[in-house]
């Protein structure tokens, strides 16, 4: 027995059903495939990397990356990396920041204090020149030439954080010295500067503000035995600043009183302690019941001072 006939119409439906199934099935299989194999390009010493060991990585204005290794600094335009190291002038082969100015200088910090890069020889094809570089030390003991961070605030002044304290770059008839300003006995790891011109510090002894007439001011954070030991620091578009923590600090999140209602007292640059102790908050003007400064709190969504624990 014979069952009924399939029109024309019929047959065309059900073929073009069975070929959406599989263009389907095809779509899900390529979707699981790049699920389980995402696109990473690793990049090592075998692809021209100097070393292995990246301590931070900087975009310049050309587009270009720049990384910092502990080997030297590297410089990769897309295809290829271009490795500079003490065989062209650079002062000590460790690299722990980079920074290029607004007027387009580089600056470079090693464990063997600052290296300007001059770039001009190789806009002339001479890549393989020994003066690429000029060394500027900072101090006479080996901890004020260790260099942790640099930084240029919006006057183009030109900052550095050392394992010894605060340095900033004066320029007088021509010649380019780094003269220690204050915090000689701190390691200053990190920068951010927040909209009125007050430069924060990240250091082992907590967080510093120098305010914009000079005045230091000292923040506890969360001491402990082993110091009060900040990491990197962030301004948002908010103008909250956020703190890292490596000693049990965790995340810390901020917006800063304003520095016109601060009076540091005392000379330029000399730093002054800060306790949260009365009933005030002196980092964020919040009114408080002697709690410790990483509990501060005030009502509102803009002004408060938050603690987040890394677990």
């Amino acid at each position: 027995m014979m069952g009924p006939k399939c029109s024309p119409q019929d047959i065309v439906r059900a073929t073009l059903v069975a070929i959406s199934g599989l263009i389907l099935l095809s779509i899900l299989s390529a979707r699981s495939v790049s699920a389980e194999q995402l696109p990473v390009r690793i990049y090592t010493t075998a692809d021209g990397l100097p070393r292995d060991l990246i301590l931070r990585i900087v975009r310049d204005s050309h587009g270009f990356l720049w990384f910092c290794t502990g080997d030297g600094l590297s410089r990769f335009n897309g295809y290829e990396f271009t490795n500079y190291g003490v065989e062209q002038g650079l002062s000590n082969p460790r690299v722990n920041n980079l920074i290029e100015t607004r007027s387009g200088v580089f600056w470079v910090a090693t464990e063997n204090g600052i290296s300007r890069f001059n770039p001009t020889a190789l806009r002339n094809g001479q890549s393989q020149i020994r003066n690429l570089f000029t060394a500027y030390p900072l101090g006479d003991e080996p901890m004020s030439n260790r260099v942790e961070a640099l930084h240029e605030d919006h006057s183009g002044r030109i900052w550095a954080g050392t394992d010894a304290g605060l340095f900033r770059l004066e320029e007088t008839n021509g010649q380019a010295t780094f003269r220690r300003v204050a915090l000689s006995g701190d390691m200053v790891v990190a920068f951010a500067e927040d909209s009125e011109g007050s430069l924060w510090m990240s250091t082992t002894t907590g967080l510093v503000r120098r305010l914009p007439d000079g005045g230091l001011l000292r923040y506890a954070i969360h001491p402990s035995g082993l110091g009060d030991l900040l990491t990197s620091l962030l301004f948002d578009t908010e103008g909250r600043l956020w703190v890292g923590h490596r000693g049990g600090g965790g995340l810390i999140v901020l917006k800063p009183q304003s520095a016109t209602s601060i009076t540091a007292g005392g000379e330029p640059d000399k730093l002054r302690r800060i306790q949260c102790a009365g009933s005030t908050c002196p980092l964020t003007g919040c009114r408080q019941r002697r709690l410790p400064v990483h509990n501060c709190r005030r009502s509102g969504r803009d002004d408060y001072w938050r603690h987040i624990p890394i677990f």
